[in-house]
């Protein structure tokens, strides 16, 4: 860490594999995020490589009875916690910030290196990872 870098919480990386597991995964890290945290759900967005409809969050309305939504406006209005893709939340921020569906980057066209930067960069406060396999992350 550089010494002029602003100290902060350290990256919380969970390995889980597509689907189920990592909705689960996901749905504790914003329980303890919006309960334990107190954060709002306008505080929190979910990105993924993928649309909502092929991600681990498909057919998925809540996350701990919090709606997932995936317009900005909603999401800035308090009405639920955003899912977005990787690419259409850059030049966005969060509070907090779930990436998931996390694979080895630059392994598909869809979540290069430069992809995973900008996911992670989108973190202003707490940053969580959910990699599909232990390691790919880098992290």
């Amino acid at each position: 860490m550089r010494d002029e870098a602003p100290v902060g919480d350290d990256v919380v990386v969970h390995t889980a594999e597509k689907g189920t597991p990592q909705k689960d995964t996901c749905e504790g890290i914003v329980k303890d995020w919006t309960w334990k945290g107190k954060l709002l759900p306008s505080q929190v967005a979910v990105l993924s490589p993928y649309k909502k409809e092929n991600s681990s969050l498909s057919g998925i309305d809540t996350l701990n009875g919090i709606p997932v939504v995936e317009d900005i406006d909603t999401w800035n209005r308090g009405e639920g916690i955003l899912f977005s893709t990787v690419r259409s939340f850059k030049g966005l921020e969060a509070d907090a910030v779930v990436i998931m569906d996390v694979m080895e980057p630059g392994s598909k066209l869809n979540f290069t290196r430069t992809d995973f930067y900008v996911a992670c960069s989108r973190a202003k406060h707490l940053l969580a990872v959910i990699e599909r396999e232990k390691g790919v992350s880098g992290l």
